[in-house]
C-alpha cells in the first residue's frame, strides 16, 4: 500500500480555504474512480491518500473539485503529487535551520527547474530573503512579511518557467506528521 499527498494548486486562506475543504472532503467520497484507497483532508487543503489508487485519478479529481468550488481562476494552477517518501526528502533537504527566524515556506514545483533557471533565481538579490532550489522545491525564508518581499511566489514561478504552489513550514510538517502516521 502507498502513501502519497495531493497539493491543490489553489490554496488560498480564510473563507476559500474553509470552501476548498469542505469541497474536498465531501466530493472524494463520492468519487467512484478512487475506490480502493482512503484519504484525509487536511486543514490546508491538501489531501492525504493511503491505498492503490493513481495519482493522477486523485490530482484530477481534486482539480475538478477546485473548478466547481472555486472557479475557473483557481482552477488555472493544477495539483501536484509528492510520495510519502518525496515529503521525507522535503523535510530533509531544508536548508534552514529548525526555528530560524522568519517565515519559511516551500515553492512545490511541477516539474524539475531547467539548470540556467535555477541559477538566475538562486543569484538573484532577494532583498534579505532566501531562495534555495532543491530539486522540484523551492525553499524560502521571509525576513519579513511574504506580501511585501521580492521572492512572492508568483515572482520565482516566473523565474523558474514553472507551475507550483507553496506550503508554510508548520503545514509541510504537520504533513509529514500525516503521512508517517495513520490517517487523522
Amino acid at each position: 500500500m502507498s502513501r502519497w499527498v495531493v497539493l491543490p494548486g489553489a490554496v488560498g486562506a480564510g473563507a476559500q480555504q474553509e470552501t476548498l475543504v469542505a469541497a474536498l472532503s465531501g466530493a472524494l467520497g463520492e468519487e467512484p474512480a478512487l475506490a480502493g484507497g482512503t484519504w484525509t483532508v487536511l486543514g490546508s487543503g491538501d489531501v492525504v491518500v493511503d491505498g492503490e489508487v493513481d495519482p493522477g485519478t486523485v490530482a484530477r479529481s481534486v482539480d475538478a473539485v477546485v473548478l466547481r468550488a472555486l472557479g475557473a481562476e483557481a482552477a488555472a494552477s493544477p495539483a501536484l503529487v509528492r510520495t510519502s517518501a518525496q515529503w521525507r526528502e522535503v523535510m530533509r533537504n531544508s536548508p534552514f535551520a529548525p526555528g530560524a527566524t522568519g517565515t519559511q515556506q516551500v515553492l512545490f514545483v511541477r516539474d524539475l527547474p531547467e539548470p540556467r533557471l535555477r541559477r538566475a533565481l538562486v543569484g538573484r538579490d532577494w532583498g534579505g530573503d532566501q531562495v534555495v532550489v532543491r530539486g522540484r522545491e523551492v525553499y524560502l525564508r521571509y525576513a519579513g512579511s511574504v506580501e511585501g518581499s521580492l521572492a512572492r511566489h508568483a515572482t520565482v514561478l516566473r523565474y523558474l518557467d514553472a507551475v507550483g504552489t507553496a506550503r508554510g513550514w508548520a503545514d509541510v510538517r504537520a504533513t509529514a506528521e500525516v503521512l508517517a502516521g495513520a490517517l487523522v
